[in-house]
């Protein structure tokens, strides 16, 4: 029987040609026939040619791979000299599309089919992408783009290298977590910039608030805190913003229970349903009504990036992990409800886990549904804290209504749940 292996492997190599040419042929749809550089045909031909090649290497050897592509990058450079004389567009990148189908025919050739595919669709998305880039570039200012660098600098150079592991006393100190929650806080406050620029105050904080809610509700209530504190008219959506994060968080911490430990998912289920509910009924009254004109709030606003909010946070969580594990140091599993307090002035994270782990090892669940409400508790304290702190007095009342009528509708629930 015949290998079929061979046959999609060319079959694969074919179709990445035939989705990057598709998009070349229709952004190139207005020149007349003869004046596209390459289409549909063309690119599908240089994807089946690198498919071949990987072939043929693998029957004849490297060097007819070598021999092949020295051929298809001749053809380029023909095309590229030809396209230049026929017009003044000094654009080359047609040919490096086409120089990119044949590479990746020759990875599909090769078998590595995944790979292949996932780069054409990126290739395809790139270059269907040119107005939108462009247009972003023009619309682009020089502190946005250093701003970016920097936080580039900050995630996928300096944070990878960090120790992922406890040093200091009790070794609690753990440069990997710092900076993470460093990089965390600055990345949500330029997305919270960027979303004010491009979509509006309005919508594009409350994106910022819901998503940014789903890693880190502290790191969000510190975003919107410098904006609050930058622009008057910033504090009312701001405010929404925060309220917004700790809202997700209440159903964060239920979730992450849910998937560790049932049991106590199911005893926090109405308190911390209520907590969302009380949240979002404040958080429907205090959004504003009226309009932010979205040119008077970026004149007001801070700096796209700001460290030394960040990294003031980043010394205060340091401080907390070196308190939380001396008193875990000293008390012990007995101390579970002050570990869990301790903890919770910057995340809820870590205590709602070592909870639910332990219920489900054997603890009362009652004493669990404690640790995780007093660690929510006090998170939602100190972050009323963090924005009295950095940001506005008017932002601060926003937001600590919502978060007294969250902490009343809860205690309502233990009340008449005796």
């Amino acid at each position: 029987m015949t290998d079929a292996k061979p046959l999609l492997d060319l079959a694969i190599a074919l179709g990445i040609g035939a989705m990057i040419g598709v998009e070349r042929g229709w952004s190139q749809r207005d020149r007349p026939e003869g004046g596209r550089v390459a289409g549909l045909r063309t690119f599908s031909l240089f994807g089946l040619l690198g498919g071949v090649a990987a072939i043929l290497s693998r029957n004849y050897g490297v060097a007819a791979l070598a021999a092949i592509a020295l051929v298809a990058g001749g053809l380029v450079v023909m095309s590229l000299i030809v396209s230049r004389r026929q017009s003044a567009d000094r654009s080359i990148t047609t040919e490096i599309a086409l120089v990119l189908t044949f590479a990746l025919g020759v990875i599909a050739g090769f078998g590595e089919h995944q790979v292949a595919v996932a780069s054409a669709v990126v290739v395809t998305v790139l270059l269907g992408l040119k107005p939108s880039l462009h247009h972003w570039l023009e619309t682009l200012e020089r502190k946005e783009m250093l701003a970016a660098f920097r936080l580039l600098v900050m995630s996928l150079v300096i944070l990878p290298v960090l120790p992922n592991r406890g040093f200091g006393p009790w070794n609690a100190l753990n440069p990997y977590t710092i900076w993470l929650m460093v990089v965390l806080i600055s990345a949500m406050s330029f997305g919270g910039y960027l979303a004010v620029k491009w979509v509006g105050p309005k919508r594009g904080m409350m994106v910022t608030g819901f998503l940014g809610g789903m890693t880190s509700s502290t790191a969000i209530a510190v975003a919107m805190s410098k904006l609050s504190r930058g622009a008057k008219a910033m504090e009312p959506v701001s405010a929404a913003a925060a309220l917004a994060g700790s809202t997700v968080m209440y159903l964060r911490v239920l979730g992450t229970c849910a998937v560790f430990s049932p049991t106590l998912a199911w005893r926090l289920a109405l308190p911390l349903g209520a907590m969302t509910a009380a949240s979002l009924v404040v958080l429907a009254a205090i959004w504003p009504r009226t309009p932010i004109r979205t040119e008077e709030t970026a004149r007001e606003m801070v700096e796209p990036f700001d460290l030394k909010v960040p990294l003031r946070f980043g010394v205060l969580l340091a401080v907390v992990m070196v308190a939380s594990a001396g008193v875990r140091d000293w008390l012990g599993n007995s101390g579970l409800l002050a570990v869990s307090a301790l903890a919770g002035l910057t995340d809820v994270d870590a205590p709602t886990l070592t909870a639910a782990q332990m219920v489900t090892a054997g603890l009362d669940p009652a004493v669990g549904v404690l640790a995780v409400m007093a660690a929510v508790y006090v998170n939602v304290v100190a972050k009323l804290g963090i924005i009295l702190w950095i940001g506005s007095l008017g932002m601060a009342a926003r937001v600590g209504a919502g978060f007294l009528a969250s902490m009343i509708a809860s205690g309502l629930v233990f009340w008449f749940a005796r």
